[in-house]
Parts: structure tokens; sequence; C-alpha cells
């Protein structure tokens, strides 16, 4: 036992200190950001060796900072999955409401083209009673009015969630 102990002890001893890049920056918002990754590249680095394990002399406030940025990285990173799954139910939504107003489009255009042949139709023909006639001409173009109106707002929200226009 004592010369398994004693073999540990030999071997911690020899054993360097592992040397780990440590990088310090300090963004556009004055906030000091310390990590083992390169910052972004248009941004004034002071890089340092340190040795991993050995005690580092740092101040309180040091390790504060470290911790805020820590902090910061793993908020920012909750915050652009939430944003990332957001902007991907968006683009969901908007292309079954794109589908939606598309059929929407079809379904108005085929009535638009119904009450305008209903409407040819009924100015071609003659009634003996002419307040009857008109009466249904009158019907016809409120019809053919409606549903172009209809047509026109499918139309536009069909662009809007197809094209974001």
């Amino acid at each position: 036992m004592r010369s398994f102990t004693l073999l540990i002890l030999v071997s911690v001893c020899l054993a360097g200190p592992v040397v780990a890049k440590m990088y310090k920056w300090v963004d556009e918002n004055g906030v000091t950001h310390f990590s083992n990754t390169a910052p972004p590249q248009d941004t004034e680095v002071q890089a340092t060796e340190e040795a991993v394990g050995r005690a580092v002399d740092t101040s309180p406030q040091d390790l504060d900072q470290v911790l805020r940025s820590y902090k910061k990285d793993e908020i920012g990173d909750k915050y652009d999955k939430v944003r990332n799954q957001l902007e991907q139910k968006r683009s969901k939504i908007n292309k079954s409401a794109a589908k939606k107003y598309a059929r929407m489009v079809e379904n108005y255009q085929r009535d638009v083209d119904y009450w305008k042949q209903r409407l040819d139709e009924a100015e071609r023909e003659s009634y003996s009673d002419k307040s009857e006639h008109l009466k249904k001409i009158r019907h016809c173009k409120k019809m053919l009015a409606d549903y172009q109106s209809l047509l026109q707002q499918a139309k536009s929200n069909h662009q809007e969630y197809a094209y974001g226009n």
C-alpha cells in the first residue's frame, strides 16, 4: 500500500501543469469576457496561457466578470435557440396561411368568373317585365362586386404571407 501511495505521489509531482489558452476581451457594451474559445474576429484580444489546476491570481471582481460572461453566453445561447424555434414556427404558419389564401384566391376567382357569366347572360336576356330584368342584373353586379372584393383581399393576404410584402 505504501508503494502505491508513493507511486501516485511521484507521478503527480512529475506531471507538469496542463496549459490552456485563455482569451480576455471587452465587448462594445464594456462587458469583459473570459473564454477558452476565440472571440469574434473584429475584437481586440488579450490571450494568455495559464496552467490549469494552478492557483491563478485573480481578484473577486475578475471572477465575478467571468461568471457574468458565462451567464450571458448561456442566456444568449438560450435566446438564440428560442428565437430560431420561433422563426421556424412563424415560417411554418406563414407557409400554411399562404396555401390557405392561395386556395381562397382560386375559389374566389371561380366565383368571379361565374358571376361575370351570369351577368352577361342576364344582360343578353330579354324580359317582358323590365323591372325584374333590372333587378336580376343589379343582383349579378352586386354579387360580382362582392366576390371581386373578396378576391382582391385574398390576393393581398396571399402576397403578404407568401412573399412578406
